[in-house]
């Protein structure tokens, strides 16, 4: 695989964790540096670890997992974004200020680490299938996703001084359409 191919693969699959790790940084603005700096790295981390799985899970066992990526995006978007909505207005109808969102725990990154990697592991079938290595193309990768999504943190960190309490709303929104994004891909047998 060329170096340019690769290149814009990586950046293909950032774009979900690029658009996760903002609405995260409207949603979640509260956060300290630490935390914000966390989402980048276990973006990359995932982006990472996914096509190696993938690569690996051909060479042993010949199974395709990608039928089911986009089911499962769907679910995991749907269920973070719609929750994030459904704690803002909420937070609105019992009449309480929801002047900063929750806090953002290991967990719910987790979830949307998995969330935004698992067309990554579908890509580790491609390059299996290629008999390529897997080292570079998995660092290249990951790099490229660390780098997207801290564009991402800092981004998101300056939209919410500007934008307030609805960044929550604005962050729901964009994951619902992610989810609305793979439910499309699925249905058009991507």
């Amino acid at each position: 695989m060329y170096f340019l191919e690769l290149l814009l693969i990586a950046l293909a699959l950032g774009t979900d964790a690029f658009a996760v790790t903002l609405a995260n940084g409207l949603a979640f603005s509260g956060e300290n540096a630490g935390k914000r700096m966390a989402m980048p790295l276990t973006f990359g981390l995932f982006q990472g670890i996914m096509p190696l799985l993938g690569y690996f899970t051909v060479r042993l066992f010949s199974f395709d997992f990608s039928a089911y990526a986009d089911l499962l995006m769907f679910i995991i978007f749907a269920f973070l974004g719609g929750k994030m909505l459904w704690n803002f207005f909420r937070s609105r109808k019992d009449g309480a200020s929801p002047a900063l969102p929750q806090r953002m725990g290991a967990g719910w990154l987790l979830v949307q680490a998995f969330g935004t990697s698992v067309d990554a592991y579908a890509v580790g079938f491609v390059l299996a299938a290629e008999g390529g290595g897997i080292a570079v193309p998995v660092l290249v990768i990951s790099v490229v996703t660390v780098a997207m999504c801290t564009v991402a943190v800092l981004l998101g960190r300056a939209l919410s001084t500007k934008i307030g309490e609805r960044g929550e709303v604005i962050g729901g929104v964009l994951l619902l359409a992610l989810a609305v994004k793979a439910l499309i891909e699925m249905l058009a047998g991507r």
